[in-house]
């Protein structure tokens, strides 16, 4: 037995949901007001049967112990192991690579107090004076830990025990042909940390204007800075507390945000957004404001970030059409705030800090900005630019779940396109139709054999056809990983969804699922062509989708009172619900 079998054995949902909150049983299951927003009547529901959770309220979503535990302590997979077989008793051993890491952990650790000490001494005037110059004060720089690159840091690093060849690993030392140095030298340091505040690795600033001007931490196994936000272990708390996150491009930009008392600002390391970033702001917020620069580079960037990553924030609106939503459900909002040109949000902020907090408050839609931005850059007056535009705000709009807002766009995309409405609808319908070909299945059904009885059978033979298929990647964007049941399958398809290739996927997996991931690759799906295997896929996640409707209804009939009707939102959910059921048996 896995350690997550065994802590699904013995973490009773019941107890652990508890302990959070108060449940009342109603019928077999059990109710409450969800912990995860604000509601009067409670659409929380947990099934002791099935071990589950889900809310039929604004969340939409629900899932086992292991997401229970994730959402409301805003913690990974790997983190809810470590928190679940603390409440059960379970014994973790520690493995070698977990005694690796800590070993680079404390290098780093010790790099950072060299640093420290450094910034505070007599010596280190000049970099005291920059930070005067630049409007840090001293409680901010110690806040964010800034140092100074200065003196022998190997010397200081083996006194303190750290051996040459961990110290390369993390990116602290290089060796040349004469021997070791100092990877920074004469920089001003800025520590950079995980959310959990784990020092990974550091920015270096020259002092001299000598180039580069900035260097980061070459890539190592703690350092990836497209995984990366800055900032985020300081703005945490308030993401998660407000459900909004800026995100801007620089560490001062950052720092001189939260000395200004703007708390939820985190830095994307000077790259395009990447989906790794946006997956860590994913599981705390969903209001979610860029803020770039208003020139023509500030312009690529975002484009290129909302074309690398943004792509999960739209889906995620699309996929709460395929897992049950209701009317009052809220989705991710993506906003874009142009700093003036010529400017960036560190000087904004520091010179003119009213302009700045208008500039947040005004922030633009997305679709806005990209209509906006998309026309000056495509010749709309041309049948190819129009066609141009519908096609890259097409899935943005067709993601709103609120009738009224797509067709205020298709208004605003006549009148910006110069053609009639109907023009831009019948183009939708073009594309929609085109988007859903890949769906129509012929009359092969694959996976007749497979025992849906089985927990957890359907959703593994899925992984494995996905993980044996990665040009399926697209075809399933808008797929939702709510129809898995198992926490660990459920993390390991978004992980896959959101990862260049399988080695990345290994990289950013918890060490607790890199064994079932090597299972999984393993076990080859039977031997099937192209076609074949995409009918199997989707037959596959449409009886996952189906199950996990049913399975929906079950739960929340299960809980009226046969004497009282339901208030009008619950039966309005139930309405939907079975539309959705309905739906999913056309698909057959």
């Amino acid at each position: 037995m896995s350690v997550i079998e065994e802590i699904r054995t013995k973490a009773d949902i019941i107890d652990i949901v508890s302990s959070y909150i108060s449940l009342n049983q109603s019928g077999k299951y059990f109710k409450s007001i969800c912990p995860f927003h604000s509601e009067k009547t409670p659409s929380f529901i947990v099934n002791p049967d099935r071990q589950s959770w889900h809310c039929f309220g604004a969340c939409g979503t629900g899932g086992d112990v292991f997401s229970f535990v994730m959402r409301i302590e805003s913690i990974g997979f790997g983190e809810s192991i470590k928190f679940l077989a603390n409440k059960t008793g379970v014994k973790l051993k520690e493995k070698d690579n977990d005694l690796k890491f800590k070993e680079l952990y404390e290098a780093n650790l010790i790099a950072l107090r060299f640093f420290q000490d450094n910034l505070n001494s007599k010596n280190a005037k000049y970099a005291n004076e920059y930070l005067v110059k630049r409007g840090i004060d001293t409680e901010t720089a110690r806040m964010f830990n800034l140092g100074l690159s200065s003196g022998d840091l190997l010397s200081y690093l083996k006194t303190n025990g750290v051996k040459e060849n961990t110290a390369e690993s993390v990116g602290l030392i290089k060796k040349f042909d004469s021997g070791y140095r100092d990877f920074f030298k004469g920089r001003l340091m800025f520590p950079i940390h995980d959310w959990k505040g784990n020092v990974i690795g550091f920015g270096a600033r020259s002092l001299d204007d000598s180039i580069p001007k900035y260097v980061n931490t070459p890539a190592t196994s703690l350092f990836d800075k497209k995984s990366i936000l800055y900032g985020l272990n300081l703005a945490h708390g308030s993401i998660k507390k407000s459900k909004k996150a800026i995100i801007v491009e620089g560490y001062m930009d950052v720092i001189a945000a939260h000395q200004k008392g703007y708390s939820n600002v985190v830095a994307s390391m000077g790259t395009a957004i990447t989906k790794q970033q946006v997956g860590a702001l994913k599981f705390i917020g969903n209001e979610f404001i860029l803020a770039l620069d208003a020139d023509f580079a500030g312009q690529e960037a975002t484009l290129r970030s909302l074309d690398s990553a943004w792509e999960l924030i739209g889906n995620s609106q699309s996929l709460n059409k395929k897992s049950f939503s209701n009317g009052n459900n809220t989705p991710f909002s993506l906003k874009i705030a142009e700093v003036p040109q010529g400017q960036d949000p560190d000087e904004l902020i520091r010179k003119d800090f009213k302009k700045w907090e208008f500039i947040i408050d005004n922030s633009e839609p997305l679709i806005d900005y990209l209509i906006r931005i998309l026309s000056l850059k495509i010749d709309i007056k041309s049948g190819e630019g129009k066609m141009q535009l519908v096609k890259n705000v097409f899935p943005l709009v067709t993601s709103i779940d609120n009738f009224f807002d797509q067709d205020k766009y298709i208004r605003i995309l006549s009148k910006k396109l110069e053609v009639s409405e109907s023009s831009v609808r019948s183009s939708f319908s073009s594309l929609k139709n085109n988007n859903n070909d890949y769906r129509k299945k012929g009359d092969l059904h694959l996976i007749s054999n497979l025992n849906p009885k089985i927990e957890g059978q359907l959703e593994k033979y899925v992984l494995c056809l996905l993980l044996d298929n990665p040009e399926f990647k697209e075809d399933i964007l808008e797929y939702s990983p709510e129809n898995f049941s198992n926490s660990e399958y459920k993390e390991i398809f978004i992980r896959w969804r959101n990862s260049p290739n399988i080695d990345q996927l290994n990289n950013n997996l918890d060490g607790y699922l890199t064994n079932l991931l090597n299972e999984l690759l393993s076990n080859k799906p039977v031997s099937l062509d192209m076609k074949q295997k995409k009918h199997a896929l989707f037959e596959c996640l449409n009886r996952l989708e189906r199950d996990h409707l049913l399975e929906l209804q079950k739960e929340i009939l299960s809980t009226k009172h046969e004497k009282i009707p339901p208030p009008r939102d619950l039966e309005d959910k139930i309405i939907e619900l079975n539309k959705l059921i309905k739906k999913s048996f056309l698909k057959r």
